[in-house]
Parts: C-alpha cells; structure tokens; sequence
C-alpha cells in the first residue's frame, strides 16, 4: 500500500476530505548562503530536535492527486524522523509494504500547493455560529446532502443578523434592517436573501444542489469576514481616543 495523507483537495468544484496518495516522498532540503563564504550555498534540512533530545521531527514533501477529480496536489509536511524514513520506504517499494502514514495519526500539514481550503471558524464570530458553520464546511468536503448544508448555511446567517443587531422578527426583516443601517453592502443583501430562499427550499422541501452548497459556504465565508473580522481589525488598528488621553 503506498504513502497516503489524508486532506482536502484544492478544487473548490471538489474540495473533498480524502486519502492522497503520495509519490515522489522527500525531506525537505533548502538552500541559503554560506555564512562563511557568501559565495557559496549550503543545504540546511528542516530537521529540529526534540527538547529531550530523545527524537526529532523533520519536514518532507510528496506529490499526490486528488482520487475523485485528479487535481494535483504539492503537500509539506511535519514528521517525525522514522516515519518519513519508513514512507520513503514505502514510496521506493511500494509492492513490498503494508505502511499507511495518515496525517491525522503521525503528521502535521505545514502547507499545501494549490492551497487546500480547510474548515475555518475565527476568534471573532459570535461563538454560536463557529461549530455549526466549521460543520457545515466539513459536510460539503464529505459530499454530504446538498440541503442539508444549504440550510446549515442559512440557519447560521439567521444567527449572525441577531448579532449584528437586527431586531426584525424574521430573517427577511432583518437583512433588510441590516442593510437600510449600512452594516451590510448591497451585494451582501442580496447573496443574504438568495440563501434566506434557498435555505427555506433546502429546509421545507429538501431541495438543493452541490453547486449552490458550494456557493453559499462561500458566501458565508465573505459574509463573516466582512461583517466580523474587518470591524475587529479595523478597531485594533485605530488610534487611540484622542479624549481618553487628554483625561477630557
């Protein structure tokens, strides 16, 4: 059985939680110059050691392509020692070896080339809605039911409006409050009232379709980044009141 890693394919079409299997297994060796003699370059591994000094753990690379849409895949990532021996092993007779290294078990995806997009959920979203939306993104990696994540989708925009201070009794009502307000930009209202109809399809009829879940975990994305992440950034860049020095 060949060297596997478990991770996300890097196609946003796909974008699936499956076994890579990888070919082409090496450590990661960079170049800098010599400190001795500038003119020259000298090969420094991505080995560091173990505080006990009893292992060490070490970065290797592997080339692979996704099972299911074929998008090829750079993955770096962290090890211990011997088992980027034994995968190296493994890569060199494939036929002779039973060894499946999963990077949930022993490794640690330092980075992946294309980027692989991973379950998000930032510090600064209202609590309520991180699970369920980390879940969400987790469900349209494992190709789960369409309507289900759709409604998922909706369910945390329904939550989110409440906390950005719409009072309206219904979702509709809110969007609309929220944008009358200027918290939300036009082109956010009107993704917010596609996934509000959508998601009372996906949650009353059970309707819905892979490349709208798609769509709409990426909206979700956009919608908590703007409305989160960017006031939270702009406060924590903003110079200090002017009054609150002077004691005025």
């Amino acid at each position: 059985m060949l060297f596997q890693i478990k991770h996300y394919c890097p196609d946003p079409k796909c974008g699936n939680y499956v076994d890579f299997s990888a070919s082409q297994i090496g450590e990661v060796v960079k170049r800098e110059p010599d400190p001795s003699e500038p003119a020259r370059w000298r090969n420094v591994s991505g080995t560091v050691l173990a505080q006990k000094g009893a292992l060490d753990s070490v970065e290797g690379c592997a080339l692979s392509r996704c099972p299911l849409c074929g998008e090829p895949l750079l993955i770096i990532f962290r090890t211990l020692r011997h088992f980027l021996n034994e995968a190296l092993q493994v890569s060199r007779h494939p036929q002779n070896s039973h060894f499946r290294l999963m990077a949930n078990d022993n490794i640690l995806i330092v980075r992946t080339y294309p980027q692989s997009r991973e379950p998000i959920a930032h510090p600064t979203w209202p609590e309520e809605i991180r699970e369920p939306f980390v879940d969400a993104q987790k469900m349209l990696s494992e190709n789960k039911t369409p309507s289900f994540i759709i409604g998922g989708c909706r369910a945390v925009l329904d939550v989110a409006t409440k906390k950005l201070g719409g009072n309206s009794a219904n979702l509709a009502g809110r969007i609309s409050e929220l944008a009358q307000k200027g918290i939300i930009t036009g082109g956010l209202r009107e993704w917010a009232d596609k996934l509000r109809l959508d998601g009372n399809n996906a949650l009353h009829e059970l309707k819905g379709d892979r490349d709208g879940a798609i769509q709409l975990v990426e909206f979700i994305r956009v919608f908590l980044h703007v409305a989160f992440e960017l006031p939270a950034a702009i406060r924590e860049k903003s110079p200090p009141d002017q009054n609150s020095e002077t004691g005025e």
